[in-house]
């Protein structure tokens, strides 16, 4: 914008202008035409174009009348949009109206993406920058079983019916109840996401789909003859799987919680280790007292400088369950036959195990809730049919009859 001190009077009212230094427009120097108005109490000024690119004073004087008549309708139209009174205004609409078109053309951009193409370039980046441990396993679940359904598909095409697919192909391959309904949930995830960037302001399908029901509870552990033959075959195979196999029958703590155990949550005196941001979402102290739970750690500890207690190869802290366990069960045909997920055996039926001996032994069930970390005692009453014994005699007390009946007395007028 010229400063005042440079502005050359035109004769016209409002109309100024200032002179190039050194470029000429045939034998004058250049003129840029400049407007300078009063408008409300409020000084305005414009700079707009050169004579020598053709803007001329009578272009000036037409500009100035126009912002001088646009001011009187803004003020006579306080409802309406107001327009320009000077050239900041006409370069903010047209600002405004590059914005809008940009807006527009994303929108566009958007409609036309699709499902597979945002989860790869926007929801799954996302996951890896926030750490979140799942990532890995919702990638896999994406590849394998939503992708072939709606990776192609814009979210505008898909429909209810197209996630009922999804949830029919994973029961037929012989999926959990669980699984499909965590496939749901990363659908509704990456749904949510778009809603928040405006890629589309649908509801994600999956609310009108019904969830499949869940009876995921594991029934199945191991007899002592079975934990003989395990424990003895992965020794054979892994040193750290068989530790965090013994750990886990001795303390019922989940692998996930033993691959992120670090020394300085392990106390070789009072007998403890302290479990960090568990599944459940807090933390927890599990007793480490059995002879050889003792002498395992105690040895992993003289012959170990990683900071976990059962580190990767490299050092670092495990990141999945590695294939020893399943071969080795396999191996051993401890699901020889059996199709029931919930009855096979996994890492996960050596926690089950020691909850289950826990009943088995008459240990009541808020111990073992409180062993176990469970929220509510609901999720530990599935061990109470293991306890027979203790309820039969529980109940054998209802039967038995007071030695001495004491006779009341009768209120009088009775």
């Amino acid at each position: 914008m010229a400063s005042l001190d440079q502005l050359q009077k035109s004769g016209e009212p409002g109309v100024f202008y200032r002179e190039h230094q050194t470029r000429k427009n045939g034998v004058r120097k250049d003129r840029q035409w400049i407007i300078r108005q009063t408008l409300g109490g409020k000084t305005r000024i414009s700079s707009l174009g050169w004579w020598s690119l053709g803007f001329t004073m009578g272009d000036a004087i037409n500009k100035a009348l126009e912002y001088r008549e646009n001011f009187k309708w803004n003020a006579d139209n306080p409802d309406q949009k107001p327009k320009p009174i000077c050239k900041q205004d006409e370069d903010d609409a047209t600002a405004e109206l590059a914005a809008r078109i940009e807006r527009e053309r994303k929108q566009e951009e958007h409609r036309n993406i699709t499902f597979g193409a945002y989860f790869s370039t926007r929801y799954l980046p996302l996951q890896f920058d926030n750490g979140k441990k799942s990532a890995s396993k919702e990638e896999q679940l994406f590849r394998l079983h939503i992708a072939p359904v709606v990776e192609k598909l814009t979210f505008a095409d898909i429909m209810p019916l197209h996630i009922e697919k999804i949830g029919k192909t994973m029961k037929d391959k012989g999926l959990s109840p669980k699984t499909v309904t965590y496939a749901y949930a990363i659908v509704r995830q990456i749904w949510n996401l778009a809603n928040i960037d405006g890629v589309t302001d649908r509801q994600h399908p999956t609310r009108q789909v019904k969830k499949p029901k869940l009876n995921n509870k594991r029934e199945r552990f191991i007899t002592e003859e079975e934990e003989v033959l395990l424990l003895a075959a992965l020794k054979d195979r892994s040193q750290t799987t068989y530790d965090m196999a013994i750990m886990s029958l001795d303390t019922g703590a989940r692998w996930g919680e033993l691959a992120a155990l670090t020394w300085q949550n392990v106390d070789l005196v009072s007998l403890t280790a302290r479990l960090m941001d568990t599944k459940a979402g807090d933390n927890r102290t599990i007793h480490t007292t059995t002879q050889r739970v003792r002498e395992m750690l105690k040895h992993r500890k003289q012959h170990s400088d990683a900071p976990f207690v059962f580190p990767a190869l490299n050092g670092g802290m495990q990141k999945q369950p590695n294939v020893v366990f399943a071969r080795t069960v396999n191996d051993l045909g401890l699901n020889d036959g059996i199709d029931d997920q919930r009855q096979k055996v996994c890492f996960h039926t050596m926690r089950h195990t020691f909850a289950s001996r826990l009943a088995m032994a008459g240990v009541p069930l808020y111990t073992i809730k409180e062993a176990m970390g469970h929220h509510t005692i609901a999720m530990t009453e599935r061990y109470a049919h293991l306890m027979p014994d203790t309820l039969r005699e529980a109940m054998l007390h209802l039967e038995k009859k007071p030695s001495k009946v004491v006779k009341l007395k009768q209120p009088q007028g009775k």
